[in-house]
């Protein structure tokens, strides 16, 4: 399955339990049988298809009918809100972001500025440094170090960062500073970025 097609899939079979549990007045004994019954009657028969002829899907798809429907939602939300927060800084769906009246970007422009400095400089390392003032980041093996703009809100862009899978924590230094290493993504997304501008 193509990746367009998987997180459409995915999207659709969250949002068709979260509705299929709401029409059932969110009762704790959701059963997979009962939901696939539902979808057939909604006539989503490609989608039960896919469900009963993976093991795995069915059996994912049961532990979720088990959650509270409000806990599913509010994680659909919050991956809707960070896919419109990456989307949002990307030459061509911008505009659509915007558009649709995207409420809270949350990757800030630091949280950007900082994710730019650390790929483009080849850094194996990040360093985060809270307790000077002003704040900083470092980037390790070459030393360098750079103040942010707004060093109240830096704790924040880094833990935003970590967030999105664009930084991982591997350590504390001997001081007690957390240093952090560059993600696949965070790479892929800080170049997408730079290609925009």
């Amino acid at each position: 399955m193509d990746p367009l097609t998987a997180s459409t899939a995915f999207g659709t079979v969250i949002q068709l339990v979260c509705n299929f549990r709401q029409e059932q007045a969110a009762r704790e004994a959701a059963k997979l049988a009962d939901f696939l019954s539902w979808l057939g009657y909604h006539k989503f028969e490609e989608l039960k298809n896919v469900i009963q002829n993976s093991t795995n899907l069915q059996i994912e798809i049961q532990d979720l009918l088990k959650r509270d429907v409000e806990d599913v939602r509010a994680k659909l939300d919050l991956i809707n809100e960070s896919i419109v927060a990456l989307a949002s800084r990307i030459d061509g769906l911008s505009g659509i972001a915007g558009a649709l009246g995207a409420k809270d970007v949350r990757l800030s422009d630091q949280a950007v500025a900082i994710l730019q400095e650390f790929e483009k400089s080849r850094s194996t390392d990040l360093g985060v440094f809270l307790n000077i003032d002003p704040p900083q980041c470092a980037l390790f093996p070459e030393g360098r170090g750079f103040t942010v703009r707004d060093g109240r809100f830096l704790a924040d862009d880094i833990e935003i960062l970590e967030g999105f899978g664009f930084i991982k924590f591997t350590h504390h230094n001997e001081s007690g500073n957390p240093i952090y290493a560059l993600t696949r993504a965070g790479a892929e997304y800080a170049r997408a970025i730079c290609a925009k501008g």
